[in-house]
Formats: C-alpha cells, structure tokens, sequence
C-alpha cells in the first residue's frame, strides 16, 4: 500500500514538490499532460507541462512545449511565468552567434525590469533571467561588413 495525500497545487511550491516526487523525463511529462486533461485552462499546470516537455528535450517534447506555448502566451502574454517559460525556449534554440540572441537578451532584459521580485519555478527568480540575458549579449556575435566584391 502507497500512502497518498492530496497536493494543492495552487503555487510554485506545490508543483516544486509534486516534481521532486515524479521522475525526469517522459513520466513527468505524462504526468502533466494528465493533468492538463484535467485542468485544461490553468495556467501553472500548463507551464510546468512545459517545463518537463524542454526538460525531456525530445521531438515529442518540443511539439508539445509549442503547443503550451502557443496556448499560454496568447491567453497570459504578460504573465511572468509565461514569459520565462518562452524564454527558456528561445535559450534552447539559440545558436551562437545567431541575430536571435539579441532578441532574447532584449526580451531578458524587459522581464528582468518588468519583473524584478519574481520567483518562479525550481526557486527560479529574476536573477536567473538575468543570467540568461547575460549569456545571450555574449552569443551575440558582431559581423563586421567586409569587402562584396572579393577584392581584399
């Protein structure tokens, strides 16, 4: 026999501690599309959906991280946890180098003055985000133009 005991999840620490209790990987994120059955509009319960999906890093996980976010950010745009969450995707489809690393770190960078007193989940806060705006100004690679008509 298992014990069970009811998890309110109503906040970051709640599903902080419903993680720590699920494996990483393919089970977490069943556990969360089963919950997202049962709870198709809540927001947090989509967010962390998409958490364990880029933490699963799959095919399957990216497909169903672009659904959560095309779901979250059209219904929650301004909503600090959604928008770390895109982040977090925008950070795992950076290149090096790509003009999509000044983006994120513009987008980083609006979060962190927007939202200065966030906390997120995993004890994530604007510190974080900041570090991710950070790494993504030192991706950024400037391209100077050089001679177009092969002449040096």
């Amino acid at each position: 026999m298992v014990p069970l005991s009811p998890l309110d999840l109503k906040d970051h620490a709640a599903f902080d501690r419903l993680d720590a209790s699920l494996p990483e990987g393919p089970a977490r994120l069943k556990a969360y599309d089963d919950l997202a059955r049962l709870a198709p509009d809540d927001r947090l319960v989509l967010v962390r959906g998409g958490l364990a999906a880029i933490a699963e890093g799959t095919d399957k996980g990216r497909a169903v991280l672009a659904g959560v976010l095309a779901r979250t950010t059209t219904r929650w745009p301004d909503d600090p946890d959604v928008l770390y969450l895109s982040l977090l995707d925008r950070r795992s489809r950076l290149a090096n180098g790509s003009p999509d690393a000044r983006e994120l770190a513009a987008a980083a960078a609006d979060f962190v003055t927007r939202h200065p007193g966030w906390k997120g989940p995993a004890g994530a806060t604007a510190a974080d985000v900041e570090r991710i705006r950070a790494a993504a100004e030192a991706a950024i690679v400037d391209v100077k133009p050089g001679p177009t008509d092969g002449q040096h």
